[in-house]
């Protein structure tokens, strides 16, 4: 195992093949290591844009029909896709700086997410469109579309590759380990819905501001969760199928800053 290399912090967890308990264990254990800083990351952009999605929607709602409704709609769904790209390069980097014992910068995290917003961007759009185009194939397309896809943001900020070569990446590592990924995606993506039902539940009668309010607590607390098992299957499957240590992945992480 790798020690801390210079960063004066405990040895990085070895990157090892694992299974979906040990990689939510070691996820809620980095999580309990480095809430303070990956919460902040998720909070400076996605509460402002959150409450501000809310009221947009809002807005069209109370002064229309349909069409308003239809239009409030299809603005909450571009603010989720900015919302999510706005700290999905911050909160990723974090997280994966946080596995081989890198300390976690707020400012430098956000350099990093926003000065790659566009490539982000772009990678979660085609992301969507492939999913989108599994469901004409069949529901199952999509389902294996996304889990085919589901590294591929974790790729573009170890890795630097974007667009297209990050989606090709996150589909060739994800093959073969198909059922692993879905069965994590599936465990770690119900963890974080019921949890972020549970922090929601209190304002679910109060309003758009209330909602808001709901929606800003739920996303904070879970993010960060969300982004840590990303990176973990990411290493996962890596570990799976090429030699990668501490040390490489922290060299892979400077040379893509």
């Amino acid at each position: 195992m790798d020690q801390g290399s210079g960063f004066g912090l405990p040895p990085a967890p070895p990157l090892l093949p694992k299974g979906i308990g040990d990689i939510l264990t070691a996820a809620f254990t980095l999580y309990k290591q480095h809430w303070q800083g990956l919460v902040k990351i998720v909070a400076i952009v996605a509460v402002p844009l959150t409450f501000l999605q809310f009221l947009l929607v809002d807005i069209a709602f109370r002064t229309g029909g349909f069409g308003q409704a239809a239009v409030g709609g299809a603005i909450a769904g571009l603010f989720t896709v900015v919302i999510y790209s706005a700290f999905a390069g911050a909160i990723t980097r974090a997280a994966a700086g946080s596995v081989v014992g890198m300390p976690i910068s707020v400012e430098e995290s956000y350099r990093y997410g926003m000065a790659r917003l566009g490539p982000i961007i772009w990678v979660a759009v085609l992301t969507g469109l492939a999913v989108f185009a599994g469901f004409f194939v069949f529901f199952v397309g999509a389902i294996i579309a996304a889990i085919k896809l589901a590294v591929g943001v974790p790729v573009l900020v170890v890795e630097g590759k974007r667009g297209a070569a990050a989606l090709s990446r996150s589909w060739e590592l994800t093959t073969g380990h198909f059922w692993h990924v879905l069965g994590t995606v599936i465990v770690a993506g119900l963890i974080s819905s019921i949890v972020g039902q549970v922090l929601q539940a209190p304002f679910s009668g109060a309003g758009w501001f209330g909602l808001a309010i709901g929606a800003s607590i739920a996303q904070i607390v879970t993010a960060p969760f969300t982004a840590i098992v990303s990176i973990l299957v990411y290493l996962d499957v890596r570990a799976r199928k090429e030699s990668l240590s501490s040390d490489g992945l922290r060299a892979e992480l400077s040379r893509s800053a």
